[in-house]
């Protein structure tokens, strides 16, 4: 028996699947005009997330660069300051 239009296109429904840790979970609902903006509704908030997180790596990494400048500029004073510090007797 054929199959009517409305079967047919019943039949080219796409599944979305999305990973939750490790199960997968399948979207019974059909693919709507809605899905492409909520799609890059989250595709735009996953950008701000990782924006933040470059940010935040970027601010680390300057912080971890100022110690170390301070210590090494540290360690020059002491010597600029004792430069006969082997010679001292303690």
């Amino acid at each position: 028996m054929p199959q009517t239009q409305e079967e047919h296109e019943e039949d080219d429904v796409v599944e979305l699947v999305t990973t939750t840790g490790d199960r997968d979970v399948v979207d019974p609902d059909p693919f709507t005009s809605e899905s492409p903006q909520i799609l890059i509704g989250e595709i735009m908030g996953c950008n701000v997330a990782l924006e933040n997180i470059t940010k935040n790596i970027n601010d680390v990494i300057k912080k971890n660069k100022n110690i170390i400048d301070c210590f090494f500029y540290g360690v020059l004073q002491f010597l600029f300051f004792f430069p006969n510090w082997r010679k001292a007797k303690f």
